[in-house]
């Protein structure tokens, strides 16, 4: 995984709960918590529709003091709907591999053969 792929994985978009697996990813999404022309963000929007925080957890059966109710059952479902909880591998990149991403960009050929010409 990299960060540029989404935080709930493509697992069945069930309606077990009442919240979708795409509403979730939604309310995280940072270009969805800042509202264009002064209006309302669509992570709010979302919220509204849910009840705000309590309505959220009531929709993913879920306890403000005690969480997820800590059964197989329970975790298997969850599962199937939003996906397992896994760590993200972050991929590093190396120095030879940035500068040889930017030999990539055809103006930077352009300038540099320039460059040597006029040597």
């Amino acid at each position: 995984m990299s960060l540029e792929e989404p935080l709930l994985s493509n697992a069945s978009s069930s309606t077990d709960f009442g919240v979708t697996k795409e509403e979730l990813m939604k309310l995280f999404e940072s270009e969805n918590r800042i509202a264009d022309h002064g209006g309302i963000c669509e992570s709010r929007e979302i919220l509204d529709k849910l009840g705000n925080a309590n309505g959220l957890l009531k929709a993913l059966d879920s306890k403000e003091n005690n969480g997820i109710l800590d059964t197989q059952k329970n975790k298997d479902r969850r599962a199937t709907t939003f996906g397992t909880n896994e760590r993200r591998e972050i991929k590093i990149r190396g120095i030879c591999e940035m500068i040889a991403e930017q030999f990539e960009d055809k103006i930077l050929r352009i300038l540099i053969v320039a460059a040597l010409v006029s040597l």
